[in-house]
């Protein structure tokens, strides 16, 4: 092309710079784009680098970022030869919270029990939630700094929780080991753990010191958590009746039914020993439905024999929570041909005070199907005759 006026030049060079801020301003806006890019991605990063870290319901540490604080802990410890504290809290009685209000409101009761424990360990260590209902707590100090504050964190836990409304009570379990004393690195979170879970067996809301021989009973019961799997199904579990008399006339009114293991190497096994450890694996729904129906075909042969008393069974707080057993209880009596009002439920006190949906209604269905509904135990906890008035039963 020839250009032959000076209005030719003029255009060409105004093309030509329209080119070049075009091609600035698509630079420019490249650049920028790419820099807000680089700034979100590292936000993102960053937002992933501490959910990676965090518990997603309590905000605290996690398991992964516990083990890099022990690490650490235990350097400092080696290091200025102060002992290290490792405090093992599980809650003993959270199952029945999820299952009465709902795990949303669960997760409202462990976020307001993080805060809590925060507040009062304080700048004196860590804590750590490493799954469900369990949290750890490191500390340096010696082993009585540790017991006082499992005193306080204990007192903490035992405060109601208010979940959307509806309060929730818990306990706790605390297990503590220390460090190096009560067991190198690797195994000092498990000893303390060890420790938690004796506090559970013998009644939970409590703590104790790691001892050598917990880790031989903890063997010990995971035999009998094995043998006990088979026991229904091999016939040995038994029960026994014991007799119930009347004061004034002497005469046996009622017979309650208690279940007996009998173990093939160990012989007669009381079931203090064996129904917290049902109750741990897992075992005790199946339990509770054979001692019920075994108590109903015994109370049909009684009552075809001409015996008239009531049967009394023991119903657990598993039980009580279970949407069938009701259902369960009143198809056994309709098919041995059992009246309702012959058969005894006994119900502990801290079970009849656990005042969940759950448990309440199952005393009104319990009522309404015309069985007779004791409650066991009484006096033993802190719920009061006042208390108790609120619930259909006929027998302290």
């Amino acid at each position: 092309m020839v250009i032959d006026s000076a209005s030719g030049w003029a255009w060409l060079v105004a093309a030509a710079l329209a080119c070049a801020l075009g091609a600035g301003l698509l630079a420019w806006r490249h650049r920028r784009l790419s820099n807000a890019l680089r700034t979100s991605w590292q936000a993102a990063t960053t937002r992933l680098d501490e959910m990676a870290q965090q518990d997603v319901v309590t905000g605290l540490p996690n398991r992964p970022e516990l083990e890099l604080s022990l690490d650490a802990a235990v350097a400092r410890a080696d290091r200025d030869g102060q002992p290290l504290c490792i405090l093992y809290l599980g809650l003993d009685n959270f199952g029945p919270i999820n299952d009465s209000f709902g795990h949303a409101r669960g997760d409202q009761v462990l976020a307001e029990l993080g805060r809590r424990l925060t507040s009062v360990v304080e700048s004196r260590g860590a804590v750590a939630r490493i799954g469900g209902a369990e949290f750890v707590i490191l500390m340096h100090g010696p082993l009585a700094d540790g017991g006082r504050l499992a005193m306080r964190l204990l007192a903490e836990t035992a405060v109601p929780f208010n979940a959307d409304g509806h309060e929730a009570r818990v306990s706790a379990s605390i297990g503590i080991a220390v460090y190096p004393e009560q067991g190198p690195r690797s195994r000092v979170i498990g000893n303390a753990a060890v420790a938690m879970r004796s506090v559970k067996l013998a009644g939970g809301a409590g703590h104790a010191e790691f001892e050598p021989r917990m880790a031989i009973d903890q063997r010990d019961q995971a035999e009998l958590a094995r043998d006990l799997r088979l026991a229904v199904e091999r016939k040995q579990l038994v029960l026994f009746y014991q007799p119930k008399v009347d004061a004034g006339s002497l005469q046996i009114t009622a017979a309650e039914a208690l279940v007996r293991w009998h173990h093939p190497s160990r012989g007669i096994i009381s079931p203090a020993l064996f129904i917290p450890i049902a109750e741990r694996h897992g075992l005790i729904g199946i339990i509770g439905n054979w001692v019920l129906d075994d108590a109903l075909r015994q109370a049909a042969v009684w009552r075809r024999n001409g015996l008239r008393m009531r049967v009394a069974i023991n119903v657990s707080g598993h039980q009580m929570r279970q949407d069938d057993f009701v259902e369960r209880l009143e198809a056994g009596l309709r098919a041995h041909q059992l009246p309702p009002g012959r058969f005894t439920c006994e119900i502990t006190e801290t079970v009849a005070m656990e005042n969940t949906a759950v448990t309440l209604r199952a005393f009104e269905r319990l009522a309404k199907l015309g069985v007779h509904v004791s409650i066991d135990d009484f006096g033993t906890g802190y719920s009061s005759l006042a208390s108790l008035r609120r619930l259909p039963v006929a027998e302290l």
